[in-house]
């Protein structure tokens, strides 16, 4: 929060993967700056795509969300220390309690990459994902698999709004992606992160062109990670999101809240 305030944001929505842990410290931080941060959640979702569903506005405390968040961070540890034994055993630096150490709270993959980049073994996580961690590779554990209505009905039951996450990054075809946001919106999904750090303008164009002929809503997020995507900066993505406040107002109201926060847009 420290940093968004610095680099000129009013307003911040935190989506942290499989957790809500940290909502509470930001919330109270940003309220302090006189920022507002939007509460949200990050689920890894689907059957045969591993698609990513945003929840803006989630209550951490809802009876359905903190059960399933719950059981997605035991498929999570264990995950993570299959990887990290199966990476040992083979004569890799790494041990799980490492891998622990550096997550400090909900840990993934890219906790494991940081410790092999320390170690010397490979020389950035995206190596590490792509030579001994990532889907095609030796390592890899896949994760259980959660379908794209339980987390939609999940994110819902808490109050929140169910948004899918840079669905450029699916690698479908403008059709078959076109098939996917229909299905999920039938499942009660309600609207599309059209602005992302990996979204050509083409690609924020058609996504937009699609909120409009399906009436979801347009959100966009930097998807900044901090030190495990280090190219990534706050606000990477959005500079061409010239309605962010109207696109706001219209999450908001979805969320319940009302008006946007006091504070004016960055002129970037």
């Amino acid at each position: 929060m420290e940093r968004a305030k610095s680099e000129g944001f009013a307003v911040v929505a935190l989506a942290d993967h499989d957790t809500t842990l940290g909502l509470a410290a930001a919330g109270k931080r940003a309220a302090e700056l006189d920022m507002a941060c939007i509460p949200c959640v990050e689920l890894s979702v689907g059957r045969q795509l591993e698609i990513h569903l945003l929840g803006y506005g989630v209550d951490p405390d809802a009876p359905e969300l903190a059960a399933l968040l719950d059981e997605m961070r035991r498929d999570r540890v264990e995950r993570v220390r299959a990887m990290a034994e199966g990476l040992q055993r083979a004569g890799y630096p790494v041990d799980y309690e490492q891998v622990r150490a550096r997550a400090g709270g909900a840990v993934g993959r890219p906790h494991i990459a940081q410790v092999l980049v320390e170690a010397g073994v490979v020389s950035s996580t995206a190596e590490c994902f792509a030579k001994l961690i990532g889907k095609d590779a030796p390592f890899y554990v896949p994760r259980k698999k959660l379908s794209t209505r339980r987390g939609i009905e999940a994110v819902r039951s808490a109050g929140g709004v169910a948004v899918l996450a840079h669905p450029g990054q699916l690698r479908l075809s403008q059709q078959d992606l076109f098939g996917q946001i229909q299905h999920m919106k039938e499942e009660g999904l309600q609207g599309l992160e059209c602005y992302h750090n990996a979204h050509a303008p083409a690609t924020q164009d058609w996504l937009r062109a699609t909120c409009k002929r399906l009436a979801l809503l347009v959100t966009g997020g930097s998807d900044f990670h901090g030190a495990a995507k280090p190219n990534v900066k706050l606000g990477s993505g959005l500079e061409r999101w010239d309605d962010a406040w109207a696109c706001l107002d219209r999450l908001r109201e979805a969320m319940g809240q009302g008006a946007k926060p006091a504070g004016g847009p960055r002129n970037d």
